[in-house]
């Protein structure tokens, strides 16, 4: 019933400073002089001597630990293997929520976040994105209301909550035509700021269902047995997206770390870090800089 594809932002809330060692484990990174592409950061990076990253709690890409102590996950293991191509490590700040992460890097407090935020023509106006999922969605229920689905249809007059800025809010417009088409309500959609909010929302009647990545409603359906159902596109009705990494506009590290992915898809660790966490679907062709605009 299912297709592995991805979307979410899951339990993202207080603000905790995490170093690269508990990040990215003991690793150390490659060593400058070996790391292929050192020569090509920014003096700023390389006089800083890291990366710093903006995150929130979004599994399965960061599980973080309550005390925010340990983090494991596939970015994780991305930024292990895109150390040993830039030569320096990456430093994680777990911060509230998507809004936050934006704010963070318009102040140049981070340099990237690794979503994976919705790529649009829009978005790469304001920012630098470096698209590395594809998604689809995942509408999740939670079985304490007794609603039943068994097609993306039955969705159809639903109240659905969704993340403010997130793929979810597209994703619906276009179901909207496909219900209006068979003469069916419009969704009611539920805007929340961060994905907690929007499992908060259908827990409590406010919302029917709520919409995730797929790869994060799999990991909510793996630790919570029981409390969920999830409705997925099974018709491939509605667009396949692009989620990417953020950067700011113009950053002189956007280059560096599409060359940088791009090496990691050439060599297959890229794929093989998906596979590990079951995304290898949702896998893209090609690492591109700002592909809906051609920007830079």
């Amino acid at each position: 019933m299912l297709n592995a594809f991805t979307k979410t932002r899951l339990l993202g809330q207080a603000v905790l400073a995490v170093s690269a060692f508990l990040v990215a484990g003991p690793m150390a990174p490659a060593h400058a002089s070996s790391a292929p592409l050192y020569n090509e950061l920014p003096e700023t990076i390389k006089k800083a001597g890291k990366i710093h990253v903006a995150a929130d709690k979004l599994p399965p890409y960061r599980i973080s630990s309550e005390d925010g102590r340990k983090v494991e996950g596939l970015e994780v293991e991305l930024i292990q293997a895109l150390e040993k191509q830039l030569g320096v490590p990456f430093e994680t700040s777990i911060v509230a929520n998507g809004p936050a992460i934006f704010t963070g890097i318009d102040t140049g407090r981070y340099d990237i976040s690794f979503g994976p935020a919705l790529a649009t023509a829009e978005r790469e106006k304001r920012y630098d994105i470096i698209p590395w999922l594809l998604s689809k969605p995942a509408f999740v229920l939670p079985a304490q209301h007794g609603l039943k689905t068994k097609s993306l249809m039955d969705l159809c007059g639903r109240r659905i909550s969704v993340m403010t800025g997130s793929a979810a809010i597209r994703e619906i417009e276009i179901m909207d035509g496909l219900c209006e088409k068979a003469g069916q309500k419009k969704v009611q959609q539920v805007v929340m700021p961060d994905q907690n909010a929007t499992l908060l929302a259908a827990q409590s009647g406010r919302a029917d269902a709520f919409s995730m990545q797929y790869a994060a409603a799999l990991y909510l359906l793996k630790t919570r047995p029981g409390e969920y159902t999830v409705q997925t596109d099974e018709s491939n009705s509605l667009t396949t997206l692009r989620l990417g990494m953020i950067l700011k506009s113009g950053s002189a590290l956007s280059p560096v770390m599409q060359k940088a992915m791009q090496n990691l898809l050439d060599n297959g660790e890229y794929k093989r870090i998906l596979q590990n966490w079951g995304l290898d679907p949702a896998s893209i062709d090609t690492i591109q800089l700002n592909p809906n605009s051609q920007k830079r």
